[in-house]
């Protein structure tokens, strides 16, 4: 299993809360604030260590758990995450951290927090006040938190995880998908646009690299008309932890012209008569799916030597 514990420290709940939607994206996950009971960490294959921006006092309980505490990361993932308003001294306390545990490849990201002058405690304000001061700032409210950045700095760094360390060779990866799809015919397509969603039942054709739907409509079209990316779903019914099989595709969509010839070279696939669908009385549309990239989490690959999750992009 591949999981990760995050371990952060957070004096006014900003980074909790940065930690606490990273642990959602990046699950299976333990969510650890460093002044409690930390976990096994050689248990985790991947390490989030996050920590808030305060000039001296940046990740002080972080590095001072992490000079009591040896470990072995040289096999692990880690991700070092600073928040706060200078990205110049996230950079700064991320490379001390990261000459402290002594792992070179780490991935690092800078989130940008805020600074509510209520909140801080009568200590804090008067050295933040000193030292706006000394450097001729105003001593006034900075910095904006959303939590579309965070969402987006969890993307990324799910991207980073789960790179795999096993990686199995493009064409045996192409051929094990290849197989698994056309051993399938039945999927979930997802659209969506804004605030509407859609997940739609569908069985599928697969012809040269491309997914294709017929469908008489629905409100799938919703997103489909309005937002080009589109996610497929392909799985088998859950049996055991041994036997995980399903695949994620994301992908273009794209809707054929009525009568085009590749729309016509469909329904040969289906084996349905062109005219049979001429003399409908409703419209039926066929929708297109380019795949961009692959997400196949596929049991047979750990008997392969491979990790058990593979990607494939397609170029």
């Amino acid at each position: 299993m591949n999981s990760t514990l995050i371990i952060y420290e957070s004096k006014y709940g900003t980074t909790q809360k940065v930690a606490h939607i990273l642990s959602l994206i990046l699950g299976p996950s333990k969510l650890c604030n460093i002044e409690e009971k930390v976990p096994d960490v050689n248990i985790y294959e991947n390490i989030v260590i996050a920590f808030p921006l305060y000039e001296e006092k940046s990740a002080h309980h972080i590095i001072t758990y992490f000079k009591d505490h040896i470990y072995d990361f040289s096999k692990k993932k880690v991700c070092i995450v600073s928040v706060g308003l200078s990205k110049s001294d996230g950079i700064k306390y991320g490379l001390r951290l990261k000459d402290l545990i002594k792992k070179n490849d780490i991935y690092y990201h800078f989130i940008k927090g805020q600074l509510v002058i209520e909140k801080l405690d009568d200590k804090d304000k008067i050295s933040l006040e000193s030292y706006c001061k000394k450097i001729k700032i105003p001593f006034v409210d900075m910095g904006k938190f959303e939590d579309k950045k965070v969402i987006n700095a969890g993307i990324k760094i799910k991207e980073y995880f789960d790179r795999p360390k096993n990686e199995a060779p493009r064409e045996v990866i192409r051929k094990e998908i290849e197989e698994f799809i056309k051993e399938n015919n039945t999927c979930s397509i997802s659209t969506g646009y804004e605030d509407f969603l859609r997940s739609t039942p569908i069985e599928y054709e697969y012809f040269q690299g491309n997914f294709y739907f017929i469908s008489e409509g629905g409100l799938k079209f919703v997103g489909i008309l309005q937002n080009k990316n589109i996610s497929v779903s392909i799985y088998e019914n859950y049996t055991d932890m041994n036997h995980l099989n399903g695949l994620q595709i994301s992908g273009e969509v794209e809707l054929l012209d009525y009568w085009s010839s590749e729309y016509e070279k469909v329904l040969k696939l289906k084996k349905i008569g062109v005219d049979r669908f001429k003399n409908l009385p409703i419209s039926m549309n066929i929708i297109k799916v380019k795949p961009s990239k692959f997400e196949f989490l596929y049991s047979k690959f750990k008997e392969m030597g491979y990790d058990i999750k593979q990607n494939l992009i397609n170029a």
